[in-house]
């Protein structure tokens, strides 16, 4: 007890001293008392200076961020700042446009990624305010991230979004200026759309509008992008809507709004995007030059889009997740997919016109599910002055000669036969379907040529496939047992592809001038034999966690690389002829295998061991 006194006695009397002898230090070492302080007291904050000639703390905005405690202000001074800022804690950051020493810059500082996101917050209740962002990826970006403010910035030049919400709530933006830029916000759950405070925002000299939890509205003309969450019984009508960065219509959670006469050209992304958005009608519209056209995406059902021009997209029309819409009377010119349906069902696409003008055009349908597949009504869509053949849960067919391209769902025993298939998204597509013969078709300039998907027992022989933009033949999905044999494969990006296919037969192909004549992933148990594989750019044959696979009397002649693997296994390499290796001992073949209790990928051998001699007369 004694002893506990006298240390108390002793601590008093020397801070005692300190003050009377007036020696306690008011600078450095207050200072960092008072930054000790911060870790034990939030409530207390500190002002910290970035500047770029070096007249304050720091002359990077990261480092600045890196140095501070929740809480703190940071003012960056006038000047080019080349760098990613990525905030993770509560600060307010401030961009003063004058010199911090000597100099007249009165701009505000501008930062400037040349790459990635310019800024990037990933924390709560930070203030962004001041700056010139541009030349990144996305202006600002806030993921998982809420109750921000963003302020009085300038935003441009930014690739796809100037600010992007993604899955964040209670967002403050306002009195910002975009050029060529705007806002996107997604996210599952509608607060992540109706929760924000976004207003008096220009871009382009237009204002984006934001409306939440509100009905009834006719959007002014001086709009430059709008955005509606949970809304219904708007008209978007008659605007021009140009040169931004993401849907310039973009829906969330809402319904029962019409989107009509509306120009719509030269934005990326989406011209028109709907999420969680059911009931709503999309008509008239004239759209040119859009990274896609019209998207619908998580759950939006019941939505009619008819009558519209939409040209030179990606997509024109795509539904993701999306089922029970109605899609008609639509010109859908010059696109690389006319319209694209993934895992949705239900929908009815009729009476479309799509013309290709040497672009692919067409519809593209993917899922997992058969319904995904055969839900559908499909009919009396024209591509280049042919129709769209569409069949679902049918058999013994023998497809008209009048056709552009073949769609199949659920079906057998077809008799695809004599067609010119061109200019498509897909020239044949199988999805779910068995005991198929394709045969005698010329088959180019498609993205894809034939694609089969969850697709068994199906043969493909004597068709020219060339010229199309990546696969000539792709099986994917489960499409084992099937049969390859006597096709011309000639320049397109991967002659073959198969993925997670097995047990299918390749023979007897000509396989030429590809940029990968043969790619297997993830396939194991097919067997590739008598094929002529020759003057592909990049492998003659590539295998990634492809195993048990049989490769022999093969013709490998002038492949920039012949033969190369990844973690492939048990590969069996038998008597196949390669013209840059003579003599009859083993050919080594190169790749990598993976060595998980290591995590490490090293270099392998595989061999052929009885390499042939002279090439084979396939014909």
């Amino acid at each position: 007890m004694t002893t506990g006194l006298y240390k108390k006695g002793l601590v008093l009397g020397i801070i005692c001293l300190f003050i009377g002898a007036g020696v306690l230090p008011i600078t450095g070492a207050i200072k960092n008392f008072e930054k000790v302080d911060i870790v034990m007291n939030s409530t207390s904050m500190f002002t910290i200076t970035v500047d770029d000639e070096g007249d304050g703390d720091y002359t990077s905005i990261q480092d600045a961020i890196y140095n501070a405690n929740p809480g703190d202000t940071i003012k960056v001074y006038s000047g080019t700042y080349i760098e990613n800022v990525v905030v993770d804690k509560q600060l307010t950051i401030m961009g003063i446009g004058e010199e911090l020493g000597i100099g007249d810059d009165v701009d505000k500082p501008s930062i400037d990624s040349g790459s990635g996101n310019v800024v990037h917050i990933n924390a709560d209740s930070v203030n962004v305010s001041g700056f010139i962002i541009q030349n990144g990826i996305r202006g600002i970006c806030m993921e998982y991230s809420n109750n921000n403010i963003i302020t009085g910035n300038y935003i441009t030049d930014n690739n796809y979004d100037g600010i992007l919400l993604r899955d964040s709530s209670g967002n403050t933006i306002r009195d910002n200026v975009f050029q060529s830029n705007g806002i996107t916000i997604s996210g599952n759950n509608i607060e992540h759309w109706n929760s924000h405070i976004i207003e008096n925002n220009i871009a382009n000299g237009g204002q984006i509008r934001y409306y939440k939890n509100i009905n009834n509205v006719n959007v002014p003309s001086d709009t430059s992008q709008v955005i509606l969450a949970n809304c219904s019984h708007f008209t978007i009508q008659n605007l021009n809507l140009s040169h931004m960065d993401s849907g310039v219509v973009r829906l969330g959670f809402s319904s029962d709004n019409t989107i009509t006469g509306n120009n719509i050209t030269d934005n990326k992304r989406h011209g028109i995007w709907l999420y969680g958005s059911s009931g709503n009608t999309i008509t008239g519209n004239n759209m040119d030059n859009n990274d896609y056209g019209i998207g619908l995406q998580y759950y939006s059902s019941g939505n009619t889009i008819t009558g519209n021009n939409i040209d030179n997209s990606i997509s024109g029309i795509s539904l993701q997740y999306s089922s029970g819409n109605t899609i008609t009377g639509n010109n859908i010119d010059n696109n690389h997919h006319g319209i694209r349906i993934r895992d949705s069902s239900d929908n009815t696409i009729r009476d479309n016109v799509f013309q290709s003008n040497g672009i692919t055009n067409g519809i593209t349908i993917s899922g997992n599910k058969i319904e995904h597949w055969n839900s559908h009504i499909i009919e009396n869509n024209i591509a280049n002055g042919r129709q769209i053949r569409y069949y679902e849960n049918t058999n013994n067919v023998n497809v008209p000669s009048d056709t552009s391209q073949v769609i199949l769902a659920n079906c057998s025993h077809f008799t695809i036969q004599n067609l010119n298939l061109s200019h498509m998204g897909t020239g044949v597509q199988l999805g779910f379907s068995s005991d198929n013969t394709i045969t005698g078709n010329n088959i180019d300039n498609n993205n894809d040529g034939i694609l089969l998907q969850y697709s068994l027992d199906n043969t493909i022989t004597g068709n020219n496939i060339i010229d199309n933009r990546w696969d000539g033949i792709s099986l994917d999905d489960s499409s084992d047992n099937n049969i390859i044999t006597g096709n011309n494969i000639d320049n397109n990006f991967f002659g073959i592809h198969l993925g997670y296919s097995s047990d299918n037969t390749i023979t007897g192909n000509n396989i030429d001038n590809n940029l990968v004549g043969i790619e297997l992933f993830g396939s194991s148990g097919n067997t590739i034999t008598g094929n002529n594989i020759t003057d592909n750019n990049f492998y003659g044959i590539e295998l990634y966690d492809s195993n048990f696979n049989t490769i022999k009397k093969n013709n490998f002649i002038d492949n920039k690389n012949q033969a190369y693997y990844e973690n492939s296994h048990f590969n069996f390499w038998f008597h196949n002829y390669w013209n840059n290796w003579s003599g009859t001992n083993p050919r080594p073949i190169y790749g990598t295998i993976y060595l998980e209790r290591f995590d490490k990928e090293i270099e392998w051998l595989q061999f052929d061991w009885r390499p042939a001699k002279e090439p084979f007369d396939i014909n």
